[in-house]
């Protein structure tokens, strides 16, 4: 039987919080390939199940490797990085056997909690991450040290101060290669196209798109529009973009501007920034940002991790010519095309037409819910004058497309809507639940925006979507239309207010840490520069502490403990005249003392004494060495 994993608890409970933190950002199949194969070590200690041999786990691990780079085409980026490291933990688990496995599987360790920290840098993971970082160290220290939290105590304090320093001195390198290749599939699930049921398929997800602060600017839900992608091509129900010309930002002096607002944007792997109505000018760290004629902003590389950016607001409309794909539509049929040809032969203005659009669309035969189901070939006949079930995808493609049928140029932007405001931090969290389409038309000269949700479902906007799709299905059915009416909350009000607290805290945290960056670390040596006298004084003082604080350790211990020993051993051999010879060793000196008075003390001490100098796996103490010379002076 090989060794026991499972008995060596610091190991087993330290090792698995690693992988248990990467654990639950990976694929439910990842999963339960980890978890089977761990339960089976487990099994195999515990009730002698056989254990899987070294080729049997290469082979795994050679096929675990192969579906890595299947199904994400690399192993550069945080889910493919997550799936094979974890993958490849359990089978190294199972191969645990002596102190060469062990002390791989603690380095494996180590490596889970890098790669976690290198993607995520949430505050809620740090305790999680020091108790197994702690437990991994402990792990690697020899058995043979007794008090290990002393030791890694003085370990961590000697190496907190250098750490500190190199966060703050040492330049932020951004590697090209690693910022440009990823996961192609977002980690926050944003969709640049729309069909039935793309965007409600994220209205579910609880996960954190982004978080919005405001210097100035907008400050209720009704305002908050996160443009992030402008579909021209229509499909008729569905929308897709067309390609858009993207150069780089006009420059916009940053110091002229006092309304802002700051986004912390986590991971999508894509290269779309979103933007508020009006914002002219949009500054993002280590990532050059460009911008089409239609408003979108996108970055230079995929953004692989969180990130912070600027948007600045300004006043100047954007202006561009009309194309031909604004006015195009798919081949109408049916009742479409029979109410299109009505309205057209009516030779209205399009003003009048946007006016007919919005009373067709406020048809209380409309329906707006999260389960509209399936859709088939004849999409726009059969959601317009049939099932009228949708989301605003639905409401968002189907009005663009009658306004183009009609002569309107129209288009559709996908991207959120609303957002949760937290008091405590003063910042809104935007969730995947905030997931919306609306519509566009250039009307009077410009694009302006249209949403027929508004008509459908105005609660929706009003309240934002986390509060509207935490009612029931009844409940959002029955009051959609009533902009007025206020849910009923029963809530634990304690319990929300930690939970602001904490997500305040968090963002603070993870903003520090996006936001310094080079030019943070140049203001700070530049206020070193200035205030050197202020600095000197420190180090002089930290310098006289130092020096004082060993001073009297030394005084007070007589210098180190085995010598101190081994002096005292001494005195009490010449005072019995039986001194230490020039050319005898301590090891031999304590041997003759123990031949001589037939005393096993000196036995002791000798063992103690060649583990402390040559070992150096244990400490003497004082109360020890108090111990040993009463027992000396016995004789």
């Amino acid at each position: 039987m090989r060794a026991h994993f499972f008995s060596d608890r610091i190991l087993f409970l330290s090792y698995l919080c690693a992988m248990l933190m990467v654990g639950v950002e990976v694929s439910i199949g990842t999963a339960a390939f980890t978890c089977a194969i761990v339960f089976w070590r487990y099994g195999a200690e515990r009730w002698s199940w056989p254990l899987l041999n070294r080729k049997i786990t290469g082979v795994l691990s050679i096929l675990v490797l192969v579906q890595v780079l299947i199904e994400f085409k690399t192993l550069i980026g945080q889910e493919p990085s997550y799936a094979f490291l974890l993958a490849l933990s359990a089978l190294r688990m199972m191969e645990y056997d002596g102190d060469r496995d062990r002390k791989f599987i603690i380095l494996l360790g180590f490596v889970l909690l890098a790669v976690k920290a290198l993607f995520t840098i949430d505050v809620y993971w740090i305790v999680p991450t020091a108790i197994s970082f702690l437990g991994l160290w402990s792990s690697l220290l020899s058995r043979a040290i007794k008090n290990k939290s002393r030791y890694l105590t003085r370990l961590g304090l000697t190496a907190a101060p250098l750490a500190i320093l190199l966060f703050f001195a040492f330049p932020r390198v951004v590697v090209p290669w690693a910022m440009g290749r990823g996961n192609p599939q977002g980690e926050i699930g944003f969709t640049d196209e729309i069909s039935p049921g793309s965007v409600s398929g994220l209205a579910g997800s609880e996960k954190v798109a982004f978080r919005a602060r405001f210097i100035g600017g907008p400050q209720s839900v009704s305002d908050l529009y996160w443009k992030g992608a402008v579909l021209n091509r229509s499909l008729g129900l569905a929308w897709k973009p067309h390609r858009q010309l993207f150069l780089p930002q006009a420059h916009l002096a940053e110091s002229g501007t006092d309304t802002f607002y700051e986004v912390a944007i986590e991971a999508t792997a894509k290269r779309y920034l979103f933007a508020l109505d009006n914002t002219e000018f949009i500054a993002a760290q280590e990532n050059r940002v460009y911008k089409s004629e239609d408003g979108e902003y996108r970055t230079q590389r995929p953004i692989n991790k969180a990130s912070a950016y600027r948007g600045f607001f300004g006043t100047k409309a954007a202006e561009r010519e009309l194309e031909k794909q604004e006015l195009g539509t798919p081949k109408l049929t049916g009742e479409t095309l029979r109410w299109v040809n009505e309205e057209k032969n009516k030779n209205l203005t399009a003003k009048e037409y946007l006016d007919r659009l919005q009373a067709f669309f406020s048809n209380p035969g409309f329906a707006y819910t999260l389960n509209p189901g399936t859709y088939g070939e004849d999409s726009l006949n059969e959601f317009l004058f049939k099932r009228r079930q949708g989301f605003c995808e639905h409401f968002a493609g189907a009005y663009a497309t009658l306004a183009r049928a009609l002569g309107v140029p129209a288009r559709v932007v996908v991207g959120y809507h609303g957002g949760l405001y937290n008091a405590w931090g003063d910042f809104w969290r935007v969730s995947q639940k905030d997931a919306h389409a609306w519509a566009e038309v250039f009307e009077s000269g410009k694009w302006q925006r249209v949403d027929p949700t508004a008509w459908v479902a105005p609660l929706r906007l009003r309240i934002g979507a986390e509060d509207f799709f935490n009612l029931s299905e009844t409940d959002r059915q029955s009051f959609a239309r009533s902009p007025d009416w206020q849910p009923i909350k029963q809530q634990d009000y304690w319990f929300q207010n930690i939970g602001f607290w904490m997500e305040s805290l968090n963002y603070e945290w993870t903003y520090f840490l996006m936001e310094f960056d080079l030019q943070a670390q140049s203001e700070i040596l530049a206020w070193i520069k200035d205030s050197k006298w202020l600095v000197a004084l420190a180090l002089f003082l930290s310098a006289i502490g130092f020096f004082i604080i060993k001073a009297l350790r030394a005084r007070r211990q007589g210098g180190p403990q085995s010598e101190r020993l081994l002096r005292k051993v001494e005195n009490w051999g010449a005072l019995k005249a039986v001194p230490r010879k020039v050319s005898e060793t301590p090891l031999q000196y304590f041997g003759r003392l123990s031949s001589q008075f037939k005393d096993p003390v000196f036995s002791e001490i000798a063992q103690l004494y060649e583990a402390v100098v040559y070992e150096k796996s244990i400490e003497l103490k004082g109360p020890l060495i108090r111990k040993l010379l009463s027992q000396v002076r016995k004789n």
